[in-house]
């Protein structure tokens, strides 16, 4: 079942540690992960409903892994019309590690053993009918720069072959008339925040390949 997610919680987690793998292991992952490999996952609203299920809604994420790297496009509706809206990469590096093995959450946030990582993919604005094709790709190893792209950094890995991939979709409030503010809020993780609210409002999950590499 997919976590709920609030960000906020996850900044004021305990801090992870510095331990990283072996240039071995990553390697023997890649070589693994050789072959593509295409995941096909339901948009979810956020916050999660009173019981604890979560909406869903009229949306599809397609994850592509392949040898070097994890690309995605996510398509997707019910959001603000005109409005600017960030992607962002959720990562568990090591879900066998999770407090539910491959079936991790927002505890894990805590969990250094699980390599949690959130870090900026992409952003945009949504059309007239409040609707947005994101799409993002990422080699393994890369993270993007500066503190407002990685609010959460996974070590020094932001991302393994066989991680556990979450998409989460941020709102930033109105399109601002300032470029500058406008850029920001299609790029920062509290771009335009405040005076607007940024909030978490979608949700895509793919498991990882429960490949027992590491």
């Amino acid at each position: 079942m997919l976590c709920r997610y609030l960000f906020v919680s996850a900044l004021s987690a305990v801090a992870l540690g510095a331990t990283g793998a072996a240039e071995a292991d990553s390697a023997a992952q890649a070589r693994f992960f050789s072959k593509e490999k295409v995941s096909v996952a339901a948009v979810v609203d956020l916050p999660a409903l009173p019981d604890g299920s979560f909406a869903e809604l009229d949306g599809t994420t397609v994850l592509t892994r392949t040898k070097t790297g994890v690309g995605f496009t996510f398509n997707t509706t019910d959001l603000a019309a005109d409005a600017p809206y960030t992607v962002w990469w959720v990562t568990f590096n090591r879900p066998r590690h999770c407090l539910a093995p491959y079936l991790c959450g927002a505890d894990d946030f805590g969990n250094p053993a699980a390599e949690p990582g959130v870090f900026y993919a992409t952003g945009r604005v949504s059309d007239a009918y409040g609707q947005a094709e994101f799409s993002g790709e990422v080699d393994y190893g890369e993270l993007p720069q500066g503190e407002d792209q990685v609010p959460f950094p996974s070590l020094d890995r932001p991302i393994r072959p066989g991680a556990e991939v979450h998409l989460i979709v941020r709102a930033h409030g109105p399109a601002s008339e300032d470029p500058e503010v406008l850029d920001a809020q299609l790029t920062e993780f509290n771009g335009g925040c405040p005076p607007y609210d940024c909030v978490d409002v979608q949700a895509s999950l793919h498991r990882s390949p429960k490949l027992r590499l590491w």
